[in-house]
């Protein structure tokens, strides 16, 4: 027996009549059948989503035909099923946890699920069919979806986003560990020539040596560039992802809320929001995944050097002071700084809108002069902001 993908149009029927069973797959306008969108369909109908084409065409990127698996993913987010990936192993899959995604090396991808019966189906997202399937036989990356997200409160969006990125959160440390401990291995190595090879007259000990700090320092740069392309990939999805919640809690607001501020102050908010991505995988990013690392590299220090040790802790406390004193100052200078730039920009926004306007009522001069007026007092504000927190 064949059992076909169901298409978006008939996710609801599907769904009141159970998983799909001897249905033909039905192409959707926009939309290039593959075997992730094939998938995608039959994933929402399991899950019962009672939504039509048109809302999963908006859930996908705009003037995509083939959307890729992070696409997929974002998708399934914004439509309220946020997913959560794992390795499966020979014999590990849980039934309990079905419907899921598999992706296994050079395949396809498919969807697990089981039928009324209980019996584990296997839905090829290549061909459209589905037939029941060994699950102890099965190995690969599974996707599995959780429940339809419940309302927030007011306040918890960047607690929810850090929460989604959480399972990417041990492979990172991980991989920062290796770096930091590869890092170590060109003081180690300079350490061991002036004691061993200088000190000790052995020179046939610095070719072996050598070999050593160039493999650390080679694994070093293999590890950093692990790291980058998951941040890289992480910040795919903040892109998506912070884009579609701003512009939906900006077209959730009342209507006199919106029209207090002009077209070109809503533009730039919507500008600046774009830096979060920046914040959250950029060098802050990098940091916090360095910061615990560094507790073992000032045990080395100790180990080696003893009571210098105590120097970069004492600075790193002074700097901690200083911190903590200036935090306010800072915080206050840096949103005015901001407020300035925001309205600076929107000032520049406004006139490039009503350029022809201001030309046919001569107001070209006293536009300049605000100009001038509003990017002075952002230069400024931008530069106390810059003398404080550097």
């Amino acid at each position: 027996m064949k059992i076909h993908a169901p298409s978006v149009a008939g996710l609801r029927s599907i769904l009141l009549s159970g998983p799909p069973e001897g249905l033909q797959a039905q192409a959707i306008a926009g939309l290039e059948e593959t075997d992730i969108t094939r998938c995608l369909t039959a994933w929402l109908a399991v899950l019962g989503w009672a939504g039509g084409a048109d809302d999963l065409l908006a859930a996908l990127p705009h003037a995509e035909a083939r959307p890729d698996l992070t696409e997929l993913r974002n998708a399934l987010a914004r439509l309220g099923y946020p997913t959560q990936g794992e390795t499966l192993r020979l014999g590990r899959l849980d039934v309990r946890r079905l419907p899921a995604l598999l992706i296994e090396k050079g395949q396809p991808a498919c969807l697990l699920y089981r039928a009324p019966s209980g019996t584990v189906l296997r839905l090829n997202g290549a061909t459209g069919d589905c037939k029941p399937c060994a699950h102890w036989n099965l190995s690969g990356r599974l996707y599995t979806a959780g429940p339809a997200a419940a309302p927030l409160p007011r306040g918890s969006w960047m607690g929810t986003v850090a929460r989604r990125f959480a399972p990417e959160a041990p492979s990172l440390l991980a991989i920062s560990a290796m770096v930091t401990l590869l890092g170590l291995g060109v003081p180690v190595f300079t350490m061991v020539v002036f004691d061993t090879v200088v000190a000790g007259r052995a020179p046939a000990v610095l070719p072996m040596l050598a070999l050593g700090a160039a493999l650390a320092l080679a694994m070093e740069l293999v590890f950093r560039a692990l790291r980058q392309r998951a941040l890289a990939r992480i910040g795919e999805r903040l892109d998506r992802l912070v884009s579609t919640a701003v512009f939906g809690q900006l077209m959730a607001l009342p209507t006199a809320l919106v029209e207090r501020a002009g077209t070109a102050a809503q533009v730039s908010r919507l500008r600046d929001f774009a830096a979060i991505r920046d914040f959250l995988t950029g060098a802050f990013a990098l940091a916090v995944l360095d910061l615990p690392f560094s507790l073992l590299v000032l045990a080395l220090l100790l180990f080696l050097g003893g009571w210098v040790a105590l120097v970069p802790v004492v600075t790193a406390c002074g700097f901690a002071t200083l911190y903590f004193a200036t935090r306010g100052t800072v915080s206050r200078a840096i949103n005015e700084a901001s407020r300035a730039g925001q309205a600076c920009k929107a000032l520049a926004l406004e006139a490039l809108e009503a350029q022809r306007g201001l030309k046919l009522m001569g107001a070209e001069a006293r536009w300049v002069e605000r100009y001038a007026a509003a990017a002075a007092a952002a230069a400024s504000a931008s530069a106390r902001a810059a003398n404080l927190s550097g």
